[in-house]
């Protein structure tokens, strides 16, 4: 089964991205503000959850953060943009996070072997306040980080807080 563990996950992930460019396409999401905007516009009271629900999956839209969280500002308000982009990063980032967890994590402790002490302990120490600044950063990829994380060693309410703090500093940048 740990061979296949890596299959899976990959096999996992492809169909997610398969399936968010299937729905995006169907949708009609382009790649500009414009279109975001419009699209929210229509839904009227549905719009906020619409709007959680593209930032908690845009990476598998193929809608980068920098462009979907200042349209959730155009749309909603400074104020009430910035918290429903923080809920759908917040959101995101632990689906990630538990999905890696439960699928990976043994298959990368087995492939590190003896040096997954030394690996762990550092990863502990630092990782949370990585995947803070990771998260809080307005610009660069959060989504690495938020599955290595789920990989590594750090402590479950650590990641939370990190992404909680975060969050809300990215989506209202």
């Amino acid at each position: 089964m740990s061979r296949r563990l890596p299959v899976l996950l990959v096999a996992i992930v492809a169909t997610a991205f398969l399936l968010g460019f299937l729905v995006r396409g169907n949708i009609g999401i382009e790649f500009t503000p414009q279109s975001i905007f419009d699209f929210v516009s229509a839904l009227g009271w549905r719009g906020p959850v619409i709007f959680v629900a593209l930032v908690t999956f845009r990476q598998f839209l193929l809608l980068p953060s920098a462009l979907i969280l200042p349209v959730g500002g155009l749309c909603f308000g400074a104020p009430l943009g910035t918290a429903l982009g923080a809920a759908g990063i917040v959101i995101s980032a632990c689906l990630k996070f538990s999905l890696a967890r439960w699928l990976g994590r043994d298959w990368v402790r087995a492939q590190l072997g003896s040096r997954v002490e030394v690996f762990e302990q550092r990863v502990a120490a630092a990782g949370p306040f990585v995947v803070g600044l990771v998260t809080a950063h307005p610009m660069g990829p959060m989504s690495p980080v938020h599955w290595a994380a789920g990989l590594a060693s750090i402590p479950v309410l650590g990641f939370v807080l990190a992404v909680c703090i975060g969050g809300p500093v990215r989506a209202g940048a």
